[in-house]
This record gives C-alpha cells, structure tokens and sequence, in this order.
C-alpha cells in the first residue's frame, strides 16, 4: 500500500513539474499550444488511454521543449510497457533539464531511472563470423557494428532477429524478451546465395597494349611519309623555278627534249609528294585515335595490325583477328 501510495505522489508531482517546464522566450503560440496538448495528455493519463497520451506529449515537446513534458512522456511509455524507451526519456529529461536549469525535474528523473533500471530488458547480439555490408536488425531497431556484443536496453515483446548482406543467404530468428530479461542472440555465419559467384575483377595487364603499339607504329609512319611529301614538294619547286628560268630547257614556254624528261620527272616528284602528304596525315589521324583507344581500354584488345595503304586508293589497313 506504500509502494502504491509513492508511486500515486510522485505521478502527480511529474505531472505538475511538466505544468511549470515550458521553456522560455519560446513562440507565444506554440507555448499556448504546447500547453494545450500537455493539459490533453495528462486527461488522457488518468482515463489510462496511454498511447493517445504520448502522442499528445510528443507533440507537446516538439512545439516547446520541456524536461516536465520529456518526464510524462517516460512515464506514459513505462505504463504501456516499454521500459527501455521510458528509461531513454528519463535520461533525456536530466539532460534538458540541466540545460535550463530545472533541477526539480532532474531530481525527479533520476528517482524515475533508479527505479527503473532494474527492471530493463537487455538483448546482446554477437556475430560469429562478419561479411561486408553485413546489416542486422532487431525489429525496427538496427544493430549497428559498434552496438554488437554489447548488452543494450530494449523494449520487452517478441523481436524477429534478422541479418543480411550481399551476396549471402538472410538469416532470421524469433526471440522473446520479458521484463527483467536479458538474452545473447548469436549470428551465425552466413551462407553464400547460390549461383552469386561475382568474376574476378580484371586486373591491368603489364604487357604491351596492342592499340599502343600499332598507334604509335602508325603515327610513327605518317610523320615519316609526312616528311618525304614536304622533301618532294621542295624537289618540285626546285624544279619548276629551273624549268622556268634555264633557256635550254623550256625556252618560251617550248620545252626541249630534255626540258620535256625533266618535266616528266618533276610532274612524277609531285605526285609523290601528294600522295606522300596525303597518307601521312591520314596515318598520323589513325595513330592518335589508336593511341587514344589503347591508354582509356582497361580489357584486352583484339589483336590487329594496321598499317597506310598506298597506291590508287590511299588510307589505311586493319589486319588482325577480332
């Protein structure tokens, strides 16, 4: 009849802590508001209609902050049951508290974890072998990587225990916690899926890249041939200028026999020349755009072979096996 009589009284002075908590310089009328949904709740409370209640006192904390509005809300969750997240509000509660200067309510939230922490249920989750991207879960509550293998405060009921990762089987277990009850769930490890067998990733090759090599064989030849048209093209105006200005070989414009050889010779140096110019540029185009596809390929080429074509029809010519 003590115990009763105790917890009745300090119910009542939570309730009427949380009445005086509202923080000040807050909005005016979310204030008003905030102690709207309070007076609610506390209604609520003693028609015992817990789960309105909370949600009028959540409410009730986000418009206006208050340590006697987080205590009735730990209060309204330890009557349905859920002693861990009552105990989390009571722990916050000392902390608003001592923000804005409310020790009565610290007080009163300490008196409220001491009273409840030994009634917490715990759950430890150990994994026996760890994946990557190994995910667990708790019911809605995820178990972090630092939070395994560490007892921690969790509502009593049934939990389903889950654990996934890719490229493996999931893995699940149903578990039941009573008030006052601590259980060590252990993760076994898990199987890989079937037929999830990723290829090995393609690792750069150190020997030559085909590409390279004939880009630069190609580029190589297109300045050479570019180099023979421009010594061509000086040999034809060389010519030309001397065709113009000796007398014994075209005289007004009339050449001689040995005028007409020498510009037969000269018409065939500029032929040559051209085709030389022309194949050079195209080779030194293939060759840099070969180049280019061999530095960016991570995978191997096709062997090929290319070199320029000369003769009627000028440009280039890709053998190999593909």
């Amino acid at each position: 009849m003590h115990v009763v009589r105790w917890m009745v009284a300090l119910t009542a002075m939570v309730w009427a802590l949380g009445g005086n908590a509202l923080a000040q310089g807050a909005d005016p009328s979310n204030v008003a508001l905030a102690e709207t949904l309070f007076t609610a709740g506390r209604a609520l409370m003693d028609e015992q209609r817990y789960a309105e209640a909370c949600t009028k006192f959540e409410e009730s904390n986000r418009l206006d902050p208050s340590a006697g509005t987080v205590l009735n809300l730990g209060r309204c969750l330890e009557l349905q049951g859920k002693t861990a997240s009552a105990w989390a509000r009571y722990k916050e509660a000392i902390v608003l508290g001592n923000a804005t200067g409310k020790p009565r309510q610290v007080t009163a939230a300490e008196t409220y974890i001491a009273d409840i922490e030994p009634r917490l249920s715990k759950l430890e989750v150990v994994v026996t072998e760890a994946v990557p991207g190994l995910r667990i879960r708790a019911g809605a509550v995820e178990v972090g990587e630092a939070a395994r293998g560490l007892p921690f405060p969790i509502d009593p009921g049934n939990y389903t225990i889950t654990a996934e990762a890719p490229g493996y089987e999931p893995w699940r277990a149903e578990v039941e916690l009573g008030e006052r009850a601590s259980k060590r769930i252990e993760i076994p490890a898990l199987a890989k899926r079937p037929g999830d067998h990723r290829p090995p990733e393609l690792q750069p090759s150190t020997q030559p890249n085909a590409f390279v090599i004939a880009g630069s064989v190609v580029g190589g030849a297109g300045v050479v041939s570019v180099a023979i048209g421009a010594v061509f093209g000086g040999l034809v105006l060389s010519d030309t200028d001397e065709l113009e200005t000796d007398p014994t070989l075209c005289p007004d414009h009339r050449c001689t026999s040995e005028g007409l050889a020498r510009l037969e010779s000269t018409e065939t140096k500029a032929t040559v020349s051209t085709a030389t110019l022309v194949a050079g540029g195209i080779a030194v185009a293939g060759g840099a755009t070969l180049l280019a596809i061999g530095l960016t390929t991570k995978t191997a080429p096709p062997q090929a072979t290319v070199a320029p074509l000369l003769g009627d029809t000028m440009g280039l010519v890709v053998l190999g096996v593909w």
